[in-house]
């Protein structure tokens, strides 16, 4: 995450007010052990004065939650009566067509593969959150306002998963590492991997450090070499290729893979960093393209969405812009953070599908209109189209509402020239 932090970094921020502390307490020992006891003991009861609060709280939003299950569930034609398995695909950091043209690359005999096989291209897509958890948590959860910690519901804890579990689907998630799951009970039915990211090492936390960023990626690059790495990935394709192949009915499988994958988030652009993308948008098609037909082949009648989670980051400093002036950013910039990448396998028996999908957001309020008898249901289910950047630094204080950019150099033009979707303002 980032935010007003000191060097713009969360582990600087907690490691400097680590240091302070320790000197503060040890200063004050020095001077007056008394005081000194006292004071620990403060902040021991205010700590868990303030855990305890956060608890309740958690539980009131779990309440809250349950409350919502409830009262969709009380209205019958909610039923989800075409019981279809759901694959949803994610590939990390996959730009749409208009934003990899403007990097200069040419993914149109993609779109094309997809398209031939009865595969429907949503142009001009975007998600209201610029990095993983922020982006694949609210899919999940189909809520723009999250009261729990993002890797909450990608630990499966979930509205969206909890309606389908209630209509009888198993979930099971597959992810490259543990990067997804936190210290919140997991509640797929099936996951990998099995740890969660409270086990990550103290030399993989001061890697981290020195290097000025924290990646998704740093639960596998420490002490592990180039064959390492790929043998990794082998594994989580053979798996993926086994989940793909599963005759379990109904079922829901949500995985993230790698690639394409984004910048190093270091605020400084490198030298190869196009190049570098490029490549992984090549590993990226051979994946996508070994999966559709591998589903095509062993599940036809299923319903299998291929997604980006957010942008690559490449436009700029490849980070976050909050420190230049917003008239300097345009729509480029825009999508190269939110900008996505979205195609859906409707299956034969589901046709005319005349929900108006703007962001990736709007995957689950789509699939559920269209396998229940609630054709409203994508209107009720469906969030704010816009960016929820709680310190407004990714694109600072830029938003898209309903696919128009409010503020910027572009401020009131379209975030895409090619839409798959009418505008509304």
């Amino acid at each position: 995450s980032t935010g007003p932090f000191l060097f713009d970094h969360l582990f600087f921020t907690q490691g400097f007010y680590l240091i302070i502390s320790f000197v503060v307490v040890y200063l004050l020992y020095i001077f007056d052990k008394k005081l000194t006891y006292l004071a620990v003991i403060f902040f021991m009861i205010t700590g868990m004065a303030f855990n305890f609060i956060n608890y309740s709280l958690g539980n009131f939003y779990e309440v809250k939650k349950t409350d919502r299950l409830i009262e969709f569930l009380s209205n019958k034609n909610n039923k989800i009566l075409k019981k279809k398995n759901i694959y949803i695909l994610v590939y990390e950091s996959y730009a749409n067509l208009e934003t990899l043209n403007y990097y200069g690359f040419d993914n149109n005999n993609q779109i094309n593969f997809l398209e031939k096989n009865g595969f429907k291209v949503y142009h001009g897509v975007y998600s209201n959150g610029s990095l993983s958890l922020e982006s694949t948590s609210r899919i999940l959860e189909m809520e723009g306002e999250l009261s729990q910690h993002t890797r909450h519901y990608t630990s499966g804890n979930a509205f969206a998963l909890d309606i389908f579990k209630a209509n009888g689907y198993k979930t099971n998630a597959l992810f490259y590492n543990s990067y997804f799951f936190g210290t919140s009970p997991i509640s797929w039915d099936k996951y990998h991997p099995k740890g969660d990211v409270t086990l990550i090492g103290g030399k993989i936390l001061t890697k981290t450090i020195f290097e000025g960023e924290f990646r998704f990626n740093i639960f596998d690059d420490i002490n592990k070499n180039d064959i390492e790495l790929k043998v990794m990935y082998d594994n989580y394709l053979k798996l993926k290729k086994k989940y793909l192949e599963s005759s379990e009915k109904p079922s829901l499988l949500f995985t993230h893979n790698k690639y394409p994958g984004h910048s190093g988030n270091t605020g400084k652009c490198s030298p190869n960093e196009n190049e570098r993308y490029f490549k992984g948008i090549k590993k990226a098609n051979t994946e996508m393209k070994n999966d559709v037909l591998n589903l095509l082949k062993n599940d036809p009648t299923s319903i299998v969405v291929l997604l980006g989670d957010h942008g690559p980051y490449l436009t700029k400093n490849c980070r976050e812009l909050r420190n230049y002036d917003v008239n300097m950013i345009d729509k480029y910039d825009l999508q190269d953070r939110y900008g996505t990448f979205l195609s859906i396998y409707w299956p034969k028996d589901i046709s005319n599908v005349e929900q108006n999908i703007l962001i990736t957001q709007d995957i689950f309020p789509a699939i559920l209109s269209n396998i229940t008898n609630n054709k409203k249901l994508f209107d009720e289910l469906k969030i704010e189209r816009k960016f929820f950047d709680r310190f407004e630094n990714i694109v600072n204080g830029i938003n898209v509402l309903d696919g128009v950019i409010k503020g910027g150099k572009d401020n009131g033009k379209p975030l895409f020239d090619k839409r798959s979707y009418p505008l509304t303002n």
